[in-house]
């Protein structure tokens, strides 16, 4: 994300209920939000060979999953994602269709609508958006603010922006973490290396600027290469070093 915002665009958008899919419309719409959009409410739906046609025709997919807890059918080694039991219909069919726009490369984008603990249950998926909210449009035209923004998130109307407030766990190893609340640490900036003894070097002090040459200092991971640690040459452009001749450097 974000998927490409153009009229050529064919999305097909899956939520639990009629509701949900009446304020993805909405967001379209007010959003300007450009293309063709086919939403289907898919409760109590079982996934089937109709449905392959249906996102073989489509550029782009959404799918909405609600549950609260990331516990679809399983055998205790792997998710039975073809379960055909209709109560089940909130596990396995938001399963089926990303399975399926895998297989044909098709752009999907999951937007998680109760708790985020069913991510984990999409780890095949192009994206997730946990919108940690799954109110749909109701008669008097009113709708929560969680779906408006994971559809403009989708199409890059808006930025998202949070953190998770907790551990995501796997759906079948309950003691493994697949999603951290922890956001990882990155590392400080590091000093500058410079080759050993360059304050001595005769006339290596004296160039313009020798602290702040840009092609030194913005080299990826120059501090880190070896030849910039463990030599005497002080690296000025991609092409020439200076080099010892006699008592001096060029």
């Amino acid at each position: 994300i974000p998927f490409k915002d153009d009229n050529s665009n064919i999305v097909l958008v899956f939520m639990p209920d009629q509701a949900q899919c009446d304020s993805v419309k909405k967001t379209v719409g007010e959003s300007g939000i450009n293309g063709n959009f086919n939403c289907f409410a898919y409760k109590n739906m079982v996934y089937n060979s109709t449905w392959d046609s249906v996102i073989n025709g489509c550029t782009h997919v959404v799918v909405g999953s609600q549950v609260d807890e990331n516990n679809p059918p399983n055998d205790g080694v792997k998710i039975l994602k073809d379960d055909q039991d209709p109560n089940n219909s909130k596990y396995c069919f938001p399963l089926k269709i990303v399975d399926k726009c895998n297989s044909v490369t098709k752009p999907v984008s999951v937007i998680s609508l109760d708790s985020p603990f069913d991510v984990a249950n999409f780890d095949n998926a192009d994206s997730i958006i946990c919108a940690y909210g799954a109110q749909g449009l109701d008669s008097d035209g009113n709708q929560g603010p969680n779906i408006p923004a994971a559809i403009q998130t989708i199409f890059g109307k808006s930025e998202p922006k949070g953190k998770l407030p907790t551990d995501v766990v796997d759906p079948i190893n309950k003691t493994k973490v697949v999603y951290s609340k922890v956001l990882p640490t990155l590392p400080s900036p590091s000093t500058p290396v410079y080759p050993p003894n360059y304050q001595n070097l005769p006339k290596y002090q004296n160039l313009p600027n020798y602290q702040n040459l840009p092609k030194y200092q913005n080299h990826p991971n120059y501090q880190y290469r070896p030849i910039y640690l463990n030599s005497n040459v002080y690296p000025i452009d991609d092409k020439h070093d200076y080099e010892p001749i006699g008592d001096e450097y060029h």
